[in-house]
């Protein structure tokens, strides 16, 4: 639990100003245990929480856009996960 909020506050913080989820190239799928939360294609497994600010995918990237005169807006996960390898590309 204590992991899922960590990992909540780095996306958020990456997100909140224009930021970009880079989509980590290595496949690890096939490693026992190892669930990759993006497919570099949709959001399928992510929603939206809060404000109105849409969320898009631009190549292999999650791209998510300010909107003005919403509340902050927050990607997550739909499940919660925990033992996790976050990394984050974020670009202003």
């Amino acid at each position: 639990m204590k992991n899922n909020v960590i990992f909540k506050s780095i996306l958020l913080v990456a997100l909140l100003s224009n930021g970009v989820l880079s989509h980590a190239q290595e496949d690890r799928s096939k490693e026992k245990g190892w669930v990759n939360l993006f497919d570099g294609k949709t959001l399928n497994g992510w929603k939206s929480v809060g404000g109105k600010a849409p969320y898009s995918i631009e190549g292999e990237t999650i791209v998510g856009r300010m909107t003005k005169g919403t509340p902050n807006s927050f990607l997550i996960t739909e499940k919660e996960y925990g033992d996790f390898y976050f990394r984050v590309g974020c670009k202003t």
